[in-house]
């Protein structure tokens, strides 16, 4: 009896340490992460999908398959529900349980044709206005942009802009926009990494970029990330759509005013594929129309874009890309305007490991704009261009959830024609002449990191350090001290050889936002940024138009610097079916370009002695109510702000009107 009593209790002491060690096992596997993948797969022909969105709402996670259908995640050891999505595919719930699997399969069956319903491809989850430690930024969703009616029926980008919050037309029928209270020419335009130099077809009518073509459009219009620079107000940046890897798809379309056209689709299967797209204008039909002169006068204008991507291996990629855009605006009489633009843009990606990518790019951005007269006896071309063209590399590090570091380098080289008057006829009296042309070299260097202390409480901190040097060959003109800048008072001028370096300037650039989260639905966010900008438009109207030019910084003009703090509230209502915001920005911004009263600005070699240096200041407060999603769809958006510009007069006698 002893003998089978201890046996009894030795069998539960037993029993008992080895539960007790289950459950130590079990939590401390549930203080550990461990790393999900997974893999998926077409029901029907088990070949990988890629572009598959893979969410976890639980864990306030999501990504995106690869070309090999295979995923991610690094999650805490629980029970989690998988949602997998994508175009023409039954959405799928998976229940997994994190520390019995670490790889999972899912196979998506396709819709049946009559259970396709409309599909809007997001490019940030639901809460990211929330969530993101971005602030001062606008995403445009190009499916809802076609609903929206605009002009004669035409979908447009930069016209959808003017409905957001801090963004404001010039003048109607002039090109270009505000981004609070800043100049036109303080807004960088990037297609595929590349500078566009001309948004606005038609005097401002319609921007030079076709919607169809675009695969997102993103604009920042404060905190702009330390990996971008050479603007102050604003950056937008977009992509030519790539081509897809399954068949070749065509589509058309046609408004009362253009035809457009888009294809794409593989030239060799999962290597090499091509997208073009290209819209052709016919406005003298609604122009023939209107009263008076506007019938007497004719208009024409095109834009086309192309884009090859060849895909080396599951590592290695790399994209082509082309666009080109011309205006023909003749008024009635004897003048023509037209304006061009050719970009040229290759991009590649190399990942090293799954945590370290490079990114490159080379680039060229030429923009022409000519002023041709007919008159019999006096006919002439007035031309001026700006050439544009820039190297840059960039690594991407993830280190961790939590951590994303990123560092890069870019050099930019300038060429600049302030004007060309050469005549067009052999019997025209117009005797050639030029301005003297502008060099300059810009380089920038930088360094990013995105931090995610706790759930709540985000960091994205980052520097750039630029600078510019003006080259000859060119003739510098020094004017008498005391006595205000002229013609008449040049005492002396200094030529220099080709490459001659004339003037450098050089500064950092610091960049910063944090967002706090209340809750999962509320957060605030604070960002502080400042840029600089080496080039600027001379202008003597408010509005881009044929007849401004692009002036480098010299030594009588300074690189004009902007300094810009906002503080925003967010909050989302009804789970993310309405989102909310109220921001308030200062921007303080310093060597602006203004003009003397009565000042030459066309065709002037001494266009220094002409030009004002001046500051500015903007403030204001921007409230927007967005329900992106359901039935019926909107948004409610209301700016006050103020903007102001005073010249910095060293003569009482330049001072304009106080």
């Amino acid at each position: 009896m002893r003998v089978k009593a201890w046996s009894f209790y030795a069998n539960r002491g037993i029993r008992f340490l080895i539960t007790l060690l289950f459950v130590i096992a079990c939590l401390s596997s549930r203080s550990q992460k461990i790393q999900l993948k997974g893999m998926v797969l077409d029901f029907d022909t088990q070949k990988p999908l890629a572009g598959v969105t893979v969410s976890i709402p639980a864990a306030h996670k999501g990504t995106t398959t690869d070309d090999q259908g295979m995923f991610s995640f690094l999650l805490d050891v629980d029970n989690y529900i998988i949602v997998f999505s994508a175009i023409e595919y039954r959405s799928l719930s998976q229940p997994v349980y994190i520390l019995d699997k670490n790889f999972i399969t899912v196979e998506l069956k396709k819709r049946l044709p009559s259970e396709l319903p409309e599909v809007i491809v997001e490019i940030r989850r639901k809460d990211a206005n929330v969530s993101d430690v971005k602030m001062s930024t606008i995403n445009i969703n190009l499916a809802q942009l076609r609903k929206t009616p605009l002009v004669f029926g035409e979908a447009d980008i930069l016209k959808a802009l003017t409905l957001q919050t801090g963004i404001t037309t010039i003048g109607e029928g002039a090109g270009g926009f505000s981004v609070r209270g800043g100049n036109a020419d303080q807004n960088l335009v990037l297609i595929d990494g590349a500078p566009l130099f001309n948004t606005s077809h038609l005097l401002g009518f319609y921007s030079t970029i076709s919607p169809e073509s675009v695969q997102d459009f993103t604009l920042y219009k404060g905190a702009i990330p330390a990996s971008f620079g050479g603007r102050l107000s604003s950056l937008i940046s977009l992509n030519i759509k790539p081509g897809n890897d399954n068949k070749i798809r065509y589509s058309t379309s046609i408004s009362p005013i253009s035809l457009h056209f888009f294809s794409d689709g593989p030239i060799i299967k999962n290597k090499l594929t091509f997208s073009a797209g290209g819209r052709i204008a016919y406005p003298k039909l609604i122009m023939n129309q209107f009263p008076g002169s506007v019938s007497q006068s004719s208009a024409f204008f095109y834009d086309g874009d192309a884009k090859l991507v060849y895909k080396f291996n599951l590592r290695n990629q790399l994209s082509a890309s082309l666009y080109r855009s011309c205006d023909i605006y003749t008024f009635s009489g004897d003048t023509s305007y037209s304006w061009k633009s050719t970009v040229v843009a290759v991009n590649g990606r190399s990942d090293f490991s799954k945590k370290l990518s490079m990114f490159y790019n080379v680039n060229s951005s030429y923009y022409s704009s000519d002023i041709n007269g007919l008159q019999k006896n006096f006919q002439f071309r007035l031309r001026n261009t700006i050439q544009h063209q820039e190297a840059k590399a960039a690594l991407h590090f993830q280190a961790t959830d939590q951590i994303y570091i990123e560092s890069g380098y870019n050099f930019i080289h300038y060429e600049v024609s302030p004007g060309e008057l050469n005549p067009t006829q052999s019997a025209s009296l117009i005797n050639p002449q030029s301005v003297q042309k502008e060099f300059g070299n810009e380089t920038a260097k930088y360094i990013l990191g995105r931090f995610e202390i706790t759930p709540f409480i985000s960091l994205e901190a980052g520097i750039r350090h630029s600078d510019f040097s003006y080259r000859g060959p060119h003739t510098i003109y020094q004017y008498a001290p005391g006595v205000p800048a002229s013609r008449e008072t040049i005492i002396n001028n200094i030529q220099y050889s080709k490459g001659k370096s004339i003037q450098t300037y050089q500064g950092i650039e610091p960049r910063l936002i944090l967002k706090i989260g209340l809750n999962y639905a509320t957060s605030i966010k604070l960002s502080y940024s400042k840029t600089r900008q080496y080039l600027q438009l001379v202008s003597n109207t408010i509005a881009i138009t044929p007849v401004d030019y692009w002036k480098l910084s010299d030594p009588m003009v300074q690189p004009a610097i902007a300094e810009q703090v906002a503080a925003g509230f967010f909050k989302n209502f009804q789970n993310d079916a309405i989102e909310t915001s109220l921001e308030g920005f200062y921007k303080t911004s310093e060597n602006l370009i203004d003009y003397k009263n009565g000042a030459s600005l066309s065709m002037n070699p001494y266009i220094n002695s002409d030009l004002l240096p001046a500051k500015g200041r903007a403030y204001g407060i921007e409230l927007n109510v967005k329900k992106p999603k359901g039935k019926i769809t909107g948004q409610l958006a209301y700016t006050w702000s103020r903007s102001l510009i005073k010249d910095i007069i060293s003569f009482p006698g330049e001072q304009v009107n106080g």
